[in-house]
């Protein structure tokens, strides 16, 4: 199902009390192209979303001193095009004890004080966390950290590995985790 059936950019659109024309692009249209980068186009993030949570944590007077990473499986439902993926929807793993459905991971980064979110990126169903962490360790916790100015990098387990332990000492980033039991 295409966001243009859904009609997110008109339903958003609609619900602002005013209108403005003197806008290239509405609301609307910036969250579909928001919703379309993190579902779509996994490859590249969308810098500017990046900036914009920047500021609001700023502006909020949020103490940033630190990050937090997790993942989530997240089940599909409906029909939807098989060939023309960038993020793989596959069977296994059911944490909602739904095995028949097909489904995505969804990593995301927030600050660590409110929630908000800073990065986020799909994924290919069932990808192994320890993977998809070490990935994001080396291209996005650079940039992060300095555009957050925070101290602390907080996962869970998935993020104690050998080579994602190299690539944060080489960044600098102190972090926060649990060893795993294996």
């Amino acid at each position: 199902m295409s966001l243009k059936k859904l009609d997110i950019a008109q339903i958003i659109d609609g619900a602002i009390p005013e209108p403005y024309n003197d806008k290239l692009i509405s609301f609307g249209q910036l969250v579909e192209a928001m919703i379309l980068n993190g579902l779509a186009w996994v490859g590249r993030t969308l810098h500017i979303y990046q900036t914009l949570s920047a500021n609001v944590v700023e502006h909020l007077g949020l103490p940033n001193e630190g990050i937090h990473l997790d993942s989530t499986s997240i089940h599909v439902d409906g029909q939807y095009d098989e060939d023309n993926q960038a993020v793989k929807l596959v069977r296994g793993y059911s944490r909602d004890h739904r095995p028949e459905s097909k489904r995505g991971v969804l990593n995301l980064i927030t600050e660590n004080k409110a929630g908000i979110p800073v990065h986020m990126q799909a994924a290919s169903g069932n990808i192994n966390d320890n993977e998809s962490f070490k990935n994001i360790v080396k291209h996005h916790i650079s940039p992060l950290k300095v555009a957050q100015d925070s101290q602390y990098f907080i996962a869970d387990a998935a993020l104690y590995t050998a080579q994602t332990m190299q690539s944060r000492d080489e960044q600098k980033q102190l972090f926060i985790s649990r060893a795993p039991q294996k």
